[in-house]
């Protein structure tokens, strides 16, 4: 408990210093909101993409039932590695989701919600603003997450669980391909997926609706809310919270650069230093 404590108090001073810094170096300041470009068939690609969420799990998990031979020695009776399988399956065709939908968008409508011009520098650029937003938020969300943790252990002595999909990276540290594969999945596949639905086109959407505010924490109590998974009961809290501050920063800078590039880079970069621990526990 004490070092969860001496983590808190840490955080409880770096988290205002560095928004203090951030604040004079104007990182707050945004331009005038612009029009928000039409995003063709919403209702579809909102409904395609509950689909693939809450039904594209329990039916590879059937499919995978049908062929008891062939699922019993590819998985040997690790589950774990038929988990790995699924979560893999299931990214890649939300992956095949958010290009075709991509596709059925105005040429006009994918080239504002993507922003950059695609030049290495332009790329760049938008890579280091998306990682310097890290450093801004990251203190905050750690600070947060820590806070609801201490709270947890306080009042229901227990303490939160990892998101689904580290988690399952943690329980095939011994299937080498598998583990690669999975994380690959969290640092490049599942940043561009989410950034795209949730920013990309969600946050786009409500803005064309309802104005820039409300679609911003919209959109991010709604990215947070699907990292809720059921297996974790109340301690997906203190997560959900932390990840809906993280959410924060990632539609602010969509709406400040203009560009997906720089919320896909600080989504990334999360997802890294999260990976980067949990192979450095494994090791």
């Amino acid at each position: 408990m004490s070092k969860h404590r001496e983590i808190t108090l840490f955080f409880t001073f770096i988290a205002p210093l560095f928004h203090f810094i951030a604040y004079k170096l104007h990182f707050f300041k945004r331009k005038k909101t612009s029009i928000a470009p039409p995003i063709r068939f919403p209702l579809i690609g909102a409904i395609c993409y509950l689909i693939l969420i809450y039904f594209l799990f329990p039916l590879f998990s059937f499919l995978f039932s049908l062929t008891p031979t062939l699922s019993t020695s590819l998985i040997q009776g690790k589950t774990e590695i038929l988990m790995g399988i699924f979560q893999l399956l299931s990214t890649l065709f939300l992956s095949f989701f958010t290009i075709i939908f991509f596709l059925f968008q105005p040429q006009k409508t994918a080239r504002k919600i993507l922003g950059t011009s695609f030049s290495f520098f332009a790329i760049l650029k938008e890579l280091g603003f998306g990682f310097l937003t890290y450093l801004i938020s990251f203190p905050l969300v750690i600070l947060v997450y820590e806070t609801l943790k201490n709270l947890m252990i306080f009042f229901f002595n227990s303490l939160p669980k990892e998101q689904f999909a580290i988690h399952i990276l943690s329980l095939l540290k011994e299937n080498s391909f598998l583990f690669t594969l999975i994380l690959i999945s969290i640092i490049i596949t599942v940043p561009f997926v989410e950034e795209s639905i949730f920013r990309g086109f969600l946050q786009t959407h409500l803005k064309s609706k309802f104005g820039f505010k409300k679609a911003w924490i919209l959109s991010s109590f709604l990215f947070a809310s699907f990292h809720y998974h059921s297996s974790q009961g109340m301690t997906n809290l203190p997560l959900i919270v932390a990840l809906f501050i993280l959410s924060l920063y990632l539609g602010f800078i969509y709406e400040k650069r203009q560009s997906l590039i720089a919320p896909i880079a600080l989504h990334m970069t999360f997802n890294s230093i999260s990976v980067i621990r949990i192979v450095l526990s494994l090791n």
